[in-house]
């Protein structure tokens, strides 16, 4: 009876036991974040910079789809690089701003000696002004010219630097 007993009692418990240990080692899926998936973010960062130089961004942004479609949703990758290119955008913005206020210095410097230069009399202090501010007038000249002749942002970041 009781060995009968033993049997009733313990093989229940021992299916249930393995019933939740089966369970409890099963797969968990794995759960993404766009905001803190490490790999995502990297492949986000190497292709934003295509965004802005290549036209067809929507074979880049296929591209990505594919890569993590298992993981997000089209949206969700859309809303996220849209995102990040407006925010590179305005830090362009930003930057450039940066440059042209810097400009705009360095031509009020550019003025001040000019004046200083008309207002000296001693031809070789004018001289030793002029040579000196010619690198500087050479070099917003070709900023200028640069500037102008190119509408890459990452161009003109580099040129503002």
């Amino acid at each position: 009876m009781l060995k009968k007993l033993s049997y009733t009692v313990f093989i229940p418990l021992l299916v249930i036991m393995l019933l939740t240990f089966g369970a409890g080692c099963e797969k968990e899926e794995e759960s993404y974040s766009i905001e803190t998936d490490e790999e995502f973010q990297q492949v986000v960062d190497e292709t934003l910079e295509r965004f802005f130089r290549e036209e067809d961004t929507g074979a880049i942004y296929e591209e990505l789809y594919e890569k993590f479609s298992d993981r997000y949703t089209e949206e969700e990758i859309y809303g996220y690089i849209e995102t990040k290119v407006k925010e590179e955008e305005e830090e362009l913005r930003a930057q450039e701003e940066r440059l042209k206020q810097s400009k705009a210095e360095l031509e009020e410097q550019v003025s001040d000696y000019k004046d200083q230069l008309e207002e000296l009399s001693d031809q070789a202090a004018m001289e030793e002004v002029d040579e000196q501010l010619e690198p500087l007038t050479n070099w917003i000249e070709n900023l200028e010219e640069e500037m102008e002749g190119t509408t890459d942002p990452y161009r003109s970041n580099e040129l503002m630097n």
